[in-house]
């Protein structure tokens, strides 16, 4: 596992090291897509991929892990004591800089052991961009006349679309790439029929603009979803999330009357968030984690379980835990439907049945 870390690591100093102009700005506020470089653009995305998360959770600390980016950046992996860590001549979590982020990362809330961990990050590799240019007139995904270099995106491939063309665009059948990337000048709707089914991988859906409207079908998210602007309406059936399910921009999300099932590890809620159906069950111990001061309403039903313990083991080994992203300030669920709830140990978070 050591080796693996200190491969894991250095791919990511090389990422860092292969962004160019703007880096500053881009630690600041995640801007990456005004970039004229497709390649600068795939650097950053990757980048953003591991490190916005951490932005949200550490919180006070972030002006501190942004310094430790730029002395990567600027100095390499030895000078920074990035190397001396990798050693493990002490508990890794001594690295941390506060008692808050220390809590940060045992909590699981993602950090930089996220980032350099290979359990559970997005892997370091640059897949391939396929943008849609709309050029058949047609607004068929399955046309691949309407994307850049004429093919369909396939499972290896990452979807943009950037604004450089306008126009609807229809999913008809089963679509299944690896991630999608709605930028915020495009302004058009992406619409599913009824029963097409779409899959999305692991590096998850980022959507700054447009609107996507989820059909009757299935899909299925091994990612994290991230709304930072423009409207995304869940399907009417089931939504499957693997990764964090993050709203920045109020009222991006729309349950649309589905159910929110959440199928990852050790998961975490950001924003205030409106479900209808929410699931979560686990047979093995695992983690919900909601941003503090915030409020998840539940309009239909809610389910929360873990499992029995097995034979000879503690009570609790295999329970979901539900809790706050910050001890001692609250996040709060509003559950208006049904709940079922077994197996859970909750630690800040207040339940309210309305």
């Amino acid at each position: 596992m050591k080796a693996e870390l200190h491969r894991n690591l250095r791919e990511v100093v090389t990422l860092v090291g292969r962004a160019g102009s703007g880096f500053k700005s881009f630690l600041s506020d995640g801007n990456w897509e005004g970039l004229r470089s497709r390649y600068q653009r795939r650097v950053y995305r990757q980048l953003w991929l591991v490190i916005s998360p951490v932005r949200v959770a550490a919180e006070a600390d972030w002006n501190q892990i942004l310094v430790l980016l730029a002395k990567i950046k600027r100095r390499g992996l030895k000078k920074t004591g990035l190397k001396w860590w990798l050693n493990f001549r002490t508990d890794p979590l001594a690295w941390a800089y506060s008692v808050r982020l220390r809590k940060a990362l045992l909590s699981g809330l993602l950090s930089l052991i996220l980032i350099f961990s290979p359990i559970g990050t997005v892997p370091i590799t640059l897949a391939s961009d396929i943008t849609w240019d709309g050029e058949a007139g047609d607004g068929q995904w399955n046309n691949p006349v309407n994307w850049s270099g004429d093919v369909v995106p396939g499972p290896n491939d990452v979807v943009v679309f950037d604004g450089s063309h306008v126009s609807g665009v229809t999913i008809d059948g089963t679509v299944d790439v690896r991630g999608v990337i709605i930028e915020e000048g495009f302004g058009a709707q992406i619409g599913v029929t009824p029963n097409s089914n779409v899959t999305i991988g692991q590096d998850g859906w980022r959507q700054s603009g447009g609107r996507f409207l989820g059909g009757s079908g299935n899909l299925t998210l091994a990612g994290s979803l991230t709304l930072l602007g423009g409207e995304f309406v869940a399907p009417a059936s089931k939504f499957y999330v693997g990764g964090n399910l993050a709203v920045f921009a109020t009222n991006s999300f729309k349950h649309n009357g589905g159910t929110v099932i959440l199928d990852g590890r050790n998961q975490v809620l950001f924003g205030h968030i409106t479900f209808n159906d929410l699931a979560k069950e686990t047979e093995i111990q695992d983690t919900l984690e909601l941003q503090s001061g915030k409020s998840y309403i539940i309009d239909g039903d809610l389910k929360l379980s873990g499992a029995a313990f097995t034979p000879g083991g503690k009570v609790d080994e295999n329970y979901l835990v539900l809790r706050s992203s910050e001890t001692g300030v609250p996040a709060v669920v509003e559950k208006r439907g049904l709940t079922a709830m077994s197996y859970l140990t909750v630690r800040d978070v207040i339940n309210i049945a309305l």
